[in-house]
């Protein structure tokens, strides 16, 4: 590996306050740390020529102390560069599944940092809907909702046919937000009556987002909806 490689990773076990950080009464913070400072240095790196290093690492000794910090790396340098074998890599590591924790990672990585291209298939992740880890199972479905592929809409709701938990409800409703048409109208304002106050407003603002999307003005369904929504509508920016 190279010398930048070996010092950002021990950077990132570091949890020592930086040079010239005090701690403040009892309260230990993060934020002054140089794991913190190495975190967002990471997080803005896109050289793909540290990559062949990285992932024959990753693949030497996927159970080192350091195999998590070394797929933070890769994952960033990936969701800033898009690089082809970088992907691959993320893709087959979510494929296998071979530790719960990478997964986790790697649905992170596409629900938030990258979204899943239509040459790759959204099938392993359509297969995580029936994970036993709840989490992992919601991670799946914002992956879904991020990818490019055409069928996103129609996976989901399907999914959401047959959902019976408040809060897994509640969280694909504010997937299928972000995008959803008239398709999907049906689906959701079965949930805008539902028993749980939480899931009526997530079904509520998918609606609300919808009618944005086909042209009304945000002030006109902010209108509509309780005040718990009217901060939703607000933070999406729609």
């Amino acid at each position: 590996m190279t010398t930048y490689i070996i010092d950002i990773l021990n950077q990132l076990n570091n949890d020592s306050y930086r040079l010239g950080e005090e701690v403040v009464g009892d309260r230990w913070e993060s934020g002054k740390t140089v794991k913190h400072e190495a975190m967002v240095e990471v997080q803005k790196l896109s050289d793909e020529s540290l990559l062949p290093a990285l992932i024959k690492e990753f693949k030497a000794d996927p159970k080192s102390s350091n195999a998590h910090n070394i797929l933070f790396l890769i994952s960033s340098i990936v969701s800033n560069s898009l690089n082809n074998s970088g992907m691959d890599f993320m893709y087959d590591l979510l494929v296998n599944k071979k530790n719960s924790s990478f997964l986790s990672h790697c649905l992170g990585f596409y629900s938030s940092r990258a979204q899943l291209p239509t040459e790759y298939s959204i099938k392993p992740f359509i297969e995580l809907f029936k994970n036993r880890s709840k989490w992992i199972r919601i991670a799946s479905y914002e992956a879904v909702a991020n990818s490019l592929h055409d069928e996103r809409e129609s996976i989901l709701l399907s999914r959401l046919a047959i959902l019976v938990e408040p809060y897994e409800i509640e969280r694909l409703l504010s997937f299928l937000s972000r995008f959803c048409g008239a398709m999907s109208l049906a689906e959701v304002e079965k949930h805008a009556k539902s028993k749980s106050a939480r899931v009526r407003a997530a079904a509520k603002m998918c609606i609300a987002s919808m009618n944005v999307r086909n042209g009304e003005t945000i002030e006109s369904q902010r209108n509509k909806m309780p005040p718990c929504v009217h901060l939703i509508i607000q933070d999406k920016r729609l």
